[in-house]
């Protein structure tokens, strides 16, 4: 007689992949293993419970449109036409380096010390990379804040998985449009560039100019860029895993504007603190600002330990 029993639901199947790929990113370091999944491997129970989790997965990771759109400055339009301008020709494309994740990055020739670093097939920031392997969880939500061109964006992404998002801060416009083809070039849907400066309260602020030899090291100030500065607790973020910070000196405003996202999802926290200063050389007034920095994320239940010459981890107490 015929095997009359009903064979999984293809749906359903592709559904389980796609989930069991997420789940295996953080074990298998992006590795190839998802590979060894094959349909006779997928009960019709665990095939629905999977589509489930992976639904819920994407909901608790979503920020509604309205939530993510500008409140104050109203330059959407024009935004779009910039982004859409892309002098591509201006630019060569550049294998990511450093074979922790593949892909390519979109580069120009101006002077700017992470490009060049990245130029010359060096990863930038290899023990900040190393710390978003270890403490990222795929279909989780990720915070970029200060993304630059995305190269740790890229990694969070590959992290996330499927079912996972990262938003990623950029208020410079000429890093932001960087940052947006960059993601387009890799395919990462998982991305939601945002061109805001993250801060202590909502309002219009100015950039400094940019910084000659450090694209990226462009301030809040005055007489650049216009951009909207929004607190992280004004997005409505849940379910996030990892929060990297990288604001020139402003991270004690950023964690102010955090801190109800970071006391309900208690993400492991990655943030440079007064970059420029050795903190053993640093003169007394910025190591009492770096100890007020650490103390302010103590006391929201971390502990914070030194791993790179400016960055620290905090990670949640248990």
């Amino acid at each position: 007689m015929a095997d009359r029993r009903q064979s999984p639901n293809p749906l359903l199947v592709g559904a389980f992949v796609l989930l069991a790929i997420v789940c295996l990113y953080q074990a298998s370091r992006l590795s190839t293993l998802s590979s060894q999944l094959s349909e006779s491997d997928l009960p019709p129970a665990l095939l629905k419970e999977c589509v489930i989790n992976a639904e819920k997965n994407i909901e608790s990771n979503h920020i509604a449109d309205d939530a993510l759109a500008p409140r104050l400055l109203k330059d959407s339009e024009e935004l779009e036409a910039y982004i859409e301008a892309f002098p591509e020709n201006d630019y060569q494309v550049y294998p990511m380096p450093g074979h922790v994740v593949t892909g390519n990055l979109y580069m120009d020739d101006a002077e700017d010390v992470v490009k060049d670093e990245l130029k010359a097939v060096r990863l930038w920031e290899p023990l900040v990379v190393g710390m978003i392997i270890k403490y990222a969880e795929p279909g989780t939500t990720m915070l970029d804040v200060g993304a630059h061109i995305g190269v740790h964006t890229l990694v969070m992404s590959k992290l996330a998985g499927p079912t996972g998002r990262v938003y990623a801060y950029e208020p410079q416009r000429k890093m932001y449009r960087e940052l947006v083809h960059n993601m387009r070039l890799n395919g990462a849907i998982n991305v939601v560039p945002m061109r805001y400066a993250a801060g202590d309260t909502n309002a219009i602020i100015e950039m400094n100019p940019p910084t000659e030899g450090n694209e990226g090291g462009t301030s809040v100030g005055e007489g650049g860029d216009q951009a909207e500065l929004r607190t992280i607790d004004s997005f409505g973020f849940r379910n996030v895993s990892l929060i990297k910070i990288d604001v020139e000196s402003l991270e004690d405003q950023v964690l102010d504007g955090a801190r109800e996202t970071i006391l309900e999802s208690k993400p492991v926290i990655l943030a440079e603190i007064q970059g420029g200063y050795l903190p053993d050389q640093a003169p007394p007034e910025v190591k009492a600002k770096i100890a007020a920095t650490l103390k302010k994320i103590e006391d929201m239940g971390y502990s914070t330990i030194r791993f790179g010459v400016y960055d620290y981890v905090a990670i949640p107490a248990s």
